[in-house]
């Protein structure tokens, strides 16, 4: 079981994949831009969900930018004001908290750089459709361009059973034996 737990980033790209793929065709509506998209859209809730940046407790800026930007989708399905403002905050908090994180946590190698490089895509991308920029499938399109390396590279890194990026600093224990 430890060993498909090592393989699972792959396992759900592949079913994501597919299930996206399924999906667009049964509704009859196939484009490929969009599929990748949703197909993104899953794959980044299992990075969240496997994120040591987010399991550690190192980066309270990040967890606070995540928890604005579930509350902003709150008011946003909910249509009350002041959602702008949320979402702006909390991408704000999300790419400063990772910046930070990035700086003091990480072991910077390329694994990490795609990450950084793509959070700060994904920013700039949501920002450019916030503001209803002209033409936001090309920002989104670097956006995504540059997320499927990244989390080809998390699935390698775990299929191969390394640390992922996390510096893990040993404690200076006593023994349990001495007293």
């Amino acid at each position: 079981m430890k060993s498909l737990n090592r393989y699972f980033a792959l396992i759900w790209l592949i079913f994501v994949s597919m299930g996206v793929l399924f999906w667009s065709a049964l509704n009859g509506r196939f484009d490929w831009l969009n599929s990748m998209l949703f197909a993104e859209y899953l794959c980044i809730l299992y990075l969240f969900n496997n994120s040591r940046s987010l399991k550690s407790r190192k980066s309270p800026l990040l967890l606070v930018g995540v928890g604005i930007s579930f509350i902003a989708l709150l008011f946003r399905i909910m249509h009350w004001p002041a959602t702008f403002e949320l979402q702006i905050v909390s991408v704000a908090l999300i790419t400063f908290g990772y910046l930070l994180f990035f700086a003091k946590h990480t072991r910077q190698r390329w694994p990490d750089v795609f990450k950084l490089a793509w959070i700060l895509s994904a920013a700039v991308s949501f920002l450019w459709t916030l503001f209803r920029m002209p033409d936001p499938f090309r920002v989104e399109l670097i956006s995504g361009l540059l997320f499927w390396p990244m989390y080809i590279s998390v699935c390698i890194s775990e299929a191969r059973g390394h640390d992922q990026s996390v510096e893990e600093k040993e404690e200076n224990t006593m023994p349990e034996d001495i007293l």
